[in-house]
């Protein structure tokens, strides 16, 4: 039986020469269910009299949300991981590397798409002015979209996950500076699990005193624990893999639990009740902690199941996750505004509402992973090529991040 990190980098036998190097497919295939289920959260057409088809496109819409909360968990388990990884390597962490690495990362894409959106802003709604196309959009430059407004309300994630970013190096260099890792490493699990309990009661508080058309679920320090969760399950991975063996000898069990742990609010929406909102989005992360780490060590716990991600669907599934990060960011311009300008104009047609809405989704599903991909390879790839030239990983194998 492998444990977490061996499983982690191991790749299905006939995918081993075709994967890509020092990627995971099982996350990666974590990260395509996620943001196929943000794709249904911002689906182009209602979902509403669509036949038979009516739960299944009002299901993907209900709990289409939780797609960003996965990758949250996605997030800090894999980001963290890279400084335990360099600290187990070498017993330093190179902060100031890190932060460069993100960068390369993060923000090349993203700049590309804020200037595409700056630029149609001033030309479609400001008359090419620079002020007010500056007032609408600065939050995102700034990063703090998620608690000022932003035209673009996706992009509240990525806030929610630079601002992790930036608290784990501001953390790792304090500590560095004052007294040092080890002992510090020794107490972050009891820090973990009180920055979750906070933030739950906090929003717990939240939806007391504000109500839920007030409180602001995009906040930080209200959303930012379930990278907290994926922070210990890495830490856990890294430092006491013997503490992860016996659960992870049971991965078919560990992911009907965290189904069954996250299925309540998924179902309902964490906006339901104030206690959904803060125990609920716990049960959530918590959940998604306990299907990642089910689905890590999957394909080592039967022969059946190494097959299975060895498939072409598996392998396709990977491909969508491995280009997540451009699908998302562009997904709002490039496919959801230009179908759903063009819906209207099918209302004459004499397709049923079911069908339009299967071949509109299906539309929009492809061409968001193809334009996706298509910018991946135009900037997200030589921006990473271009860092790990200049800036290679001091971890000791290539990180799948």
């Amino acid at each position: 039986m492998l444990t977490a990190p061996e499983t982690a980098n191991r790749r299905p036998p006939t995918l081993a020469r075709t994967w890509h190097p020092g990627r995971s497919l099982p996350l990666d295939m974590l990260r395509g269910f996620a943001i196929l289920l943000v794709l249904g959260r911002h689906g182009v057409m209602a979902t509403t009299d669509l036949g038979a088809l009516t739960p299944f496109a009002n299901a993907w819409k209900t709990i289409g949300w939780a797609g960003v909360d996965l990758f949250f968990v996605l997030s800090g388990y894999l980001v963290s991981g890279l400084f335990f990884a360099e600290y187990r390597h070498s017993g330093h962490v190179n902060v100031r590397r890190f932060m460069i690495r993100r960068g390369f990362k993060i923000w090349p894409p993203y700049l590309v798409y804020l200037v595409i959106v700056a630029l149609w802003l001033g030309w479609r709604h400001h008359a090419g002015n620079p002020a007010a196309v500056w007032a609408e959009l600065w939050p995102n430059f700034l990063h703090v979209q998620n608690y000022f407004h932003t035209p673009r309300i996706h992009t509240w994630s990525l806030a929610v996950e630079e601002h992790f970013y930036l608290a784990l190096a501001l953390l790792f260099l304090m500590m560095l500076r004052v007294r040092g890792l080890a002992g510090f490493l020794r107490w972050l699990p009891v820090l973990i699990v009180g920055g979750v309990i906070t933030a739950a009661a906090l929003r717990h508080a939240d939806y007391l005193s504000l109500g839920r058309e007030q409180m602001n679920l995009y906040a930080t320090h209200l959303r930012w624990d379930g990278l907290l969760v994926g922070t210990l399950l890495a830490y856990s991975t890294h430092f006491y893999p013997a503490r992860l063996a016996p659960l992870s000898r049971h991965p078919l069990a560990l992911i009907l639990t965290g189904m069954l742990l996250a299925a309540p609010t998924l179902s309902l929406s964490p906006e339901a009740s104030p206690w959904l909102a803060s125990i609920g989005l716990v049960g959530v992360y918590v959940g998604f902690g306990l299907i990642l780490l089910g689905v890590l060590n999957l394909p080592s716990s039967h022969v059946r199941w190494e097959k299975l991600f060895a498939t072409r669907p598996a392998a396709q599934l990977g491909q969508v996750g491995f280009y997540s990060y451009s699908i998302y960011l562009w997904h709002i311009d490039l496919v959801q505004i230009p179908l759903q300008k063009l819906v209207p104009h099918l209302a004459g047609t004499p397709f049923s509402a079911g069908v339009l809405w299967a071949g509109i989704t299906t539309v929009y599903v492809v061409a968001a992973v193809v334009c996706g991909r298509w910018l991946a390879h135009l900037v997200e790839r030589p921006s990473l090529r271009l860092r790990d030239r200049l800036f290679p990983s001091l971890a000791p194998t290539p990180p799948a991040r």
